[in-house]
């Protein structure tokens, strides 16, 4: 490239962050009047409305015990909003199916409404919420009408993350989506200090009621005779979160079933690890379903379970790659095998719990680890428990906390 060339692209370059950053301020002062009008709005009746944009069953659980808290509270009203789920590979929203079906499997009816009726999407502003929570901060999978910077004109905007362990960067905390957040209830301490500080928004550590949930069940969990080992391998290859080893073990995996026959083995890829499979030609949607017709010929099975935290109970040995449910099954005080890359940017608590799982480079060394743990070896443990204790202490009554907060926020006296 000519010294005349890269003037132009430095020149280019420089003009497109210009613009970025003109545009980022934009959108902040945008946000930062409607958030100033939102302050002041109350509700008549002492009632504070919520809504929860539902889509994945998989991830309810970092929700579900401030939700349900909340049904029993008789200054809350709470809605499930109910967005049927995003095709990934054919980019386009799905009929209702599973996800209606758990939802109101789960809590009935009466507290469920449908975002999608008579060939249209809902409005929210019609239904007058006071806040509005989001599973995932990836808009693209809701209708443009749900996206933050148009419900935080007439709603409080709000967020618990479902995903620990990672600093995605500070560019991914000056999204659209973050920016116009009204509250981030945080998952970590840490995680306060990600996000672009500014005073209308509110980033607040309150603990992470997850976190409780798994620790109250943790002691009540009972030991089966038969050892269940899951499986849950990433569905991208990409580097930043360590990489996928799917392709590389999806056959070897079930060779644990070969050498111990009397465990139970469960495989539970990420709910899109198929649709990215197929969508970017790495498999053939036939080629998918050879892959489950051996998968069930070996006697391994795939999960069924709608909500993780059933089968995260059920297990005894985790072998991952990195996911948002490590540090919630880690409460359970089980052990980890951890496939992927360790040397990336996490958070300081994952940092620590990334010193007491079990590291495995290869196949081989998963191997020679599961067999290990399943003779009832397991070095890590006291170190482990220890790591335990400290996270749930500095999680404790993380739900009453941020219910408490919003009623704080809100300005009502109970």
């Amino acid at each position: 490239m000519s010294n005349t060339e890269n003037k132009v692209t430095n020149k280019s370059t420089g003009l497109n962050k210009a613009l970025k950053k003109v545009r980022a301020s934009m959108r902040q002062k945008r946000t930062d009047r409607y958030i100033s009008k939102l302050r002041n709005k109350k509700s008549k009746n002492n009632i504070i409305s919520v809504a929860f944009i539902v889509q994945m069953p998989e991830i309810w659980d970092k929700e579900a015990p401030v939700f349900e808290t909340m049904l029993s509270e008789p200054h809350f009203k709470a809605k499930l909003i109910v967005v049927p789920i995003y095709d990934f590979a054919k980019r386009v929203f799905c009929e209702y199916g599973r996800e209606l079906e758990y939802f109101e499997n789960k809590y009935g009816s009466d507290c469920i409404v449908k975002a999608y009726q008579d060939n249209d999407w809902i409005d929210l502003e019609q239904l007058h919420f006071d806040y509005v929570f989001y599973q995932r901060c990836w808009e693209m999978y809701l209708p443009v009408k749900y996206h933050t910077d148009c419900v935080i004109k007439y709603s409080k905007t709000c967020y618990i993350p479902y995903a620990v362990g990672l600093y995605d960067g500070a560019d991914y905390y000056k999204s659209s989506f973050f920016t116009n957040l009204y509250a981030c209830f945080c998952s970590t301490k840490e995680q306060t200090t990600f996000h672009v500080q500014n005073t209308n928004r509110k980033i607040v550590f309150c603990g992470c009621p997850i976190i409780e949930r798994y620790a109250e069940i943790a002691g009540n969990l009972e030991t089966s005779v038969k050892k269940t080992v899951l499986w849950t391998p990433r569905w991208t290859d990409d580097a930043f979160f360590g990489g996928s080893t799917f392709f590389k073990n999806m056959y070897n995996i079930l060779e644990l079933k070969e050498m111990h026959s009397d465990i139970s083995l469960v495989l539970r890829p990420h709910p899109l690890t198929f649709p990215n499979a197929v969508k970017n030609g790495k498999m053939t949607e036939a080629e998918v379903d050879d892959y489950k017709n051996k998968v069930k010929l070996s006697g391994a099975v795939f999960d069924s379970n709608a909500f993780i935290e059933d089968s995260l109970f059920a297990t005894d040995i985790l072998i991952t790659d990195y996911s948002s449910i490590v540090w919630e099954y880690f409460i359970l005080g089980k052990p980890i095998i951890y496939c992927t890359d360790t040397d990336i940017d996490f958070e300081e608590v994952y940092k620590k719990i990334a010193k007491v799982v079990y590291k495995a480079n290869d196949w081989e060394d998963i191997k020679k680890i599961t067999s290990m743990l399943l003779a009832g070896e397991d070095p890590m443990y006291s170190e482990r428990i220890k790591l335990v204790k400290e996270i749930v202490k500095e999680n404790e009554n993380a739900t009453k906390r941020i219910i408490d907060y919003i009623v704080e926020d809100f300005g009502l006296r109970v």
